[in-house]
């Protein structure tokens, strides 16, 4: 009898000491996959009724603040040196705008670096392309000359037969 209450709380204790690998609640799917470890976990018992309860609460309410949260940070309120933080009233942006000018007019200057760069290159590519054109025109009209019959007198005119009229008739050898 002993033995078997010794079994009971040793069940009853691993139950308790379940580990819940929960995601970080950001998204809808997050809140999903949640639950469902949750679900798994009550279905086969290795969780109890009062902690399953808080933990489908606190999914429930993560599930409606979902659409208000923001896990993006604001760039007035990030703190890059923790002893300046002392310094900042509460309420108060860390950061102004002023501070940000710089990092964007060297990000301007880059852009037209990079823009100046790209129409440089399509230039450069467009000169190449045309000068293919030109080689392959001239090659075509160097083909068309050696081509070409010396004299136009010495070929017979050719006729192309119209959509109406059968063409010509052969010869038969048993004729001669």
């Amino acid at each position: 009898m002993k033995n078997d209450r010794l079994k009971n709380y040793r069940a009853k204790d691993a139950r308790r000491r379940a580990t819940i690998d929960l995601p970080v609640l950001e998204d809808a799917n997050s809140i999903q996959v949640s639950l469902m470890q949750i679900m798994r976990l009550i279905i086969t018992g290795d969780l109890d009724s009062k902690t399953a309860g808080l933990l489908l609460y606190a999914l429930q309410t993560a599930s409606a603040n979902l659409a208000r949260t923001s896990f993006e940070p604001n760039r007035h309120n990030v703190i890059l040196n923790p002893a300046d933080a002392g310094e900042t009233l509460l309420g108060e942006s860390v950061w102004r705008d002023e501070d940000y000018e710089e990092e964007e007019d060297d990000e301007e200057e880059e852009d037209d670096e990079i823009d100046s760069a790209k129409e440089a290159g399509i230039r450069k590519a467009a000169e190449f392309l045309y000068s293919l054109e030109v080689k392959r025109e001239a090659h075509l009209q160097a083909a068309k000359s050696a081509a070409a019959p010396k004299s136009p007198q010495t070929q017979p005119p050719q006729t192309k037969p119209s959509a109406n009229q059968p063409p010509p008739k052969k010869p038969s050898a048993s004729a001669s």
